[in-house]
């Protein structure tokens, strides 16, 4: 039997043969890093949302998961936001809100998930510096992407000056509160203080689209 296999596989054709290539060291060594840091990624897979875990949450969300629902808010809200758009300066870059979007939680690989009362102690700055310097340390391998900025593309999220940057914010605070009340619809008693942050509903007002999604999620949790 397995000499009938060794036979057959002998005569198997490599379809598009003249387009293959035997991988070069700078190849490997892109590969080689690529890979590094898709398993460092993975991280966030395993990593609890610190203020889930603090609230007596059981069986809280990751980080990976909070991220993949911000990924498709952002995407349907900037679709939903270029659709209304009137001129053409009203629209928002779709691929530029789709890479912060994938990129903002990227630091809590090497930082954790700093949750916001810590913040009164350590300081914004200090926090904001520390991401920052991870971001660029995990990024910087891949110089061979020199197109792709990654760390600034991060920092442009974190700063919220932009438009694009404004709008991944705002889907971050939103998902955070959806899932706030379906924690609370399962039993949770623990999150009121998730409703009084006023930075949360600051940066969600950054977006009239966003208010109104606030607002039916506001009768839903009543």
């Amino acid at each position: 039997m397995k000499e009938n296999i060794n036979a057959e596989i002998k005569t198997i054709k490599p379809v598009n043969q003249k387009n293959t290539r035997p991988p070069d060291s700078s190849g490997s060594g892109e590969s080689q890093k690529l890979l590094t840091l898709f398993l460092e990624l993975g991280i966030l897979k395993k990593v609890p949302r610190t203020g889930w875990l603090w609230r007596n949450i059981p069986d809280c969300e990751s980080i990976a998961d909070h991220c993949y629902r911000v990924n498709l808010i952002a995407m349907m809200l900037c679709d939903q936001i270029n659709c209304r758009a009137k001129k053409r300066g009203e629209k928002l870059n779709f691929e530029k809100v789709m890479r912060m979007a994938v990129l903002h939680e990227i630091s809590e690989c090497r930082i954790g998930d700093i949750p916001y009362p810590a913040q009164k102690y350590i300081g914004a700055a200090v926090k904001t510096a520390a991401e920052t310097r991870a971001v660029q340390d995990m990024t910087a391998p891949l110089d061979f992407l020199r197109e792709k900025n990654y760390a600034g593309l991060w920092l442009e999220f974190e700063e919220g000056k932009t438009r694009e940057a404004r709008l991944v914010k705002a889907a971050d605070k939103l998902e955070m509160l959806i899932q706030a009340v379906e924690y609370e619809k399962a039993g949770a008693k623990t999150l009121e203080d998730f409703w009084r942050n006023a930075d949360t509903f600051k940066q969600i007002a950054a977006h009239p689209a966003i208010e109104e999604i606030l607002d039916e999620l506001i009768k839903m949790r009543n």
